[in-house]
């Protein structure tokens, strides 16, 4: 586990925080870090601006002067959220971090977020937390939003039921040795830049290389929903994306011919499903919109899964993340 306790004082704790062209965003990002509170280490913030060319150093310069911990600002050209991700991780590793988290420049985190996520790594003896994540519209939620389970602060349950085999990046909190050269030496997959899942990629690895992860409903980060990422199509270019990242991947650990085989099957299985959903979704709309909505997203989420798989097994994926919601 863990080199230190979370708690020690002389611990050094470093929060990455990736952007591109949102500076509303960022923002009230940076204010609810500055609001953390109770804390006993040092902490870093580290902005890595994943612009072509520098936008957001004026409001980290800005931040800078009513922050009580030191803000890094740092520009990283080279497009894509693994990259930006992977600069955060060189400069923890700079600045001799013991800690690591991320938040999305899209989220703000509740003012004990980070002692929270120190105080659950210590109690669970855990490399990787992962936070309660709340999703927040600043405008009434489009359409074809088909809601999702309201969660709430709570306490704990037993640690069993809330290990995980890997996580999400948003607000989650990890220890140095995941990226550490003498440790696990981790980093996020650069092709997976675009199509997504290059977190999960990250945090499975480190899973099977032995690190505990768990999640908690202690700490908590609110992320801001933009409705551009709520309408249908982008709903399902998403399935693309997903479709092309785990074929990719897959291909990438198995080889070009065990990737036609696994992902021939997968792609007609997702794509007849797809179909039928579709199919069937008008009979809800009478009685059960919400139902409808979630079955046709998942039928032409299906459809397009299945295409992407398909490009996937042939290096062709889809860049969903290129377009920037939320400007």
């Amino acid at each position: 586990m863990s080199d230190q306790p979370a708690t020690q004082a002389n611990s050094i704790v470093c929060i990455g925080v990736c952007t591109i062209k949102r500076p509303a965003m960022l923002s009230a990002c940076l204010s609810s870090l500055a609001a953390q509170k109770n804390l006993e280490t040092v902490v870093h913030i580290i902005v890595v601006d994943n612009d072509d060319i520098p936008s957001s150093e004026k409001i980290a310069e800005e931040s800078a002067r009513t922050s009580r911990f030191p803000i890094h600002y740092r520009h990283e050209p080279q497009r894509g959220i693994s990259m930006a991700r992977n600069r955060v991780l060189e400069e923890a590793l700079r600045l001799r971090a013991d800690w690591l988290a991320f938040i999305d420049d899209d989220e703000t985190a509740d003012p004990d977020w980070l002692e929270n996520l120190l105080r659950v790594a210590d109690r669970d003896s855990a490399d990787v937390v992962q936070p309660l994540v709340r999703m927040h519209f600043a405008e009434p939620a489009p359409f074809w939003y088909f809601g999702r389970e309201e969660k709430t602060r709570n306490k704990d349950g037993p640690l069993q039921v809330r290990l995980l085999k890997s996580a999400s990046t948003g607000g989650t909190l990890m220890s140095a040795r995941l990226f550490r050269r003498d440790g696990m030496n981790l980093r996020f997959d650069e092709q997976l830049a675009f199509g997504g899942q290059e977190d999960e990629e990250f945090y499975g690895a480190a899973y099977l290389l032995g690190a505990r992860i768990v999640r908690s409903s202690l700490p908590a980060v609110t992320e801001t929903l933009h409705p551009s990422r709520y309408t249908y199509s982008r709903y399902a270019l998403r399935g693309l994306a997903q479709g092309g990242s785990f074929a990719a991947r897959y291909r990438q650990k198995n080889g070009f011919v065990r990737a036609v085989r696994r992902y021939t099957g997968v792609s007609f299985a997702r794509a007849a499903r797809g179909l039928l959903q579709l199919l069937i979704a008008p009979v809800f709309i009478p009685f059960a919109l919400r139902r409808f909505k979630f079955t046709a997203l998942e039928g032409g989420r299906n459809l397009m899964f299945a295409a992407g798989a398909i490009g996937g097994v042939f290096r062709l994926q889809y860049a969903f993340y290129r377009r920037i919601d939320g400007r």
